[in-house]
């Protein structure tokens, strides 16, 4: 049984106002709506799975221009900074040069203790709980690609070797266009409807859509909205009031984009993925209603 907040989630109320490159989503799932994940469900997995183990690893960074795109680490932010805050042990895993991005940002205070951060290439072991954000996927011939259909598995470090030998005990996959890493359960949906899902422009020949399935997995119109409304649904678990706004965002996405992190589609400041700001604006507003009913 669906609410508002799936159809939220993959952009359904706005789709007509959505740019092409934000409808990856819905594109996906309007046809099969089995594949519209029950966001309060996971949400109670995720939330036992953290009870119990009382740490967790979040997975981001979407190479892309010699920089990352801003999706990830804003998705990132939010969860890790409101889970820490919560006395969670959380370990932000990133490759070297994201992670230096993203200790500069507005980590409240209380999560500062319980937050730390690891490259991924200096990881020991994978966490028993993990949540991997926009993050990419390899397909089924090993490597990545980005939804242009080029290959980028020499921009990034093989974990997904480490979490085949070591998987983790629960583990949820974010992600908006079917390249993203833990996605694996709807490959052969991907490569039905998104473009170069099943045929890249490398010569591995595999498409771009992620061969590996997470636990669970959550679609969202870009991966920090998904996340967003993960973490609400966290909060209402957690008893917690999720303090958040369009100003909070529109903050971290300058912050973001004065480090360097930028639009995975238009390679540009002051948007993710190229929806433009009086949209996201509407969009957020409404996920930010639903949650204060």
């Amino acid at each position: 049984m669906f609410s508002l907040i799936e159809f939220l989630l993959i952009g359904a109320p706005y789709i007509d106002e959505l740019p092409i490159g934000a409808k990856r989503a819905y594109k996906i799932t309007q046809i099969l709506p089995i594949l519209i994940q029950p966001v309060k469900d996971i949400a109670q997995r995720l939330y036992k799975s953290i009870q119990k183990e009382s740490n967790l690893g979040i997975l981001t960074g979407f190479p892309i221009q010699g920089t990352f795109e801003t999706d990830g680490p804003l998705g990132a932010f939010i969860l890790g900074d409101f889970l820490a805050s919560r006395r969670i042990q959380v370990n932000l895993i990133l490759e070297s040069p994201l992670k230096q991005k993203i200790q500069q940002l507005p980590w409240n205070n209380s999560a500062r203790n319980y937050i730390k951060f690891t490259s991924i290439s200096q990881l020991d072991k994978i966490p028993p709980v993990m949540i991997s954000i926009e993050y990419p996927g390899q397909n089924i011939k090993g490597i990545c690609h980005n939804m242009k259909g080029y290959p980028l598995s020499q921009h990034i470090f093989d974990i997904e070797s480490m979490i085949d030998s070591e998987p983790p005990k629960y583990w949820l996959g974010i992600g908006d266009g079917g390249n993203e890493l833990g996605l694996g359960k709807i490959r052969s949906r991907i490569i039905k409807v998104i473009k170069f899902g099943k045929s890249c422009r490398c010569e591995c020949g595999g498409g771009i859509a992620a061969f590996r399935s997470s636990n669970e997995f959550l679609l969202g119109i870009t991966s920090n909205l998904a996340s967003l409304i993960i973490t609400y649904e966290l909060s209402i678990l957690f008893g917690e009031t999720l303090k958040y706004s369009w100003k909070k965002e529109t903050q971290l996405l300058a912050r973001l984009n004065s480090l360097g992190i930028i639009d995975g589609i238009t390679g540009k400041f002051g948007t993710v993925d190229s929806i433009p700001p009086q949209l996201a604006k509407k969009i957020i507003g409404s996920i930010i209603q639903h949650y204060s009913i």
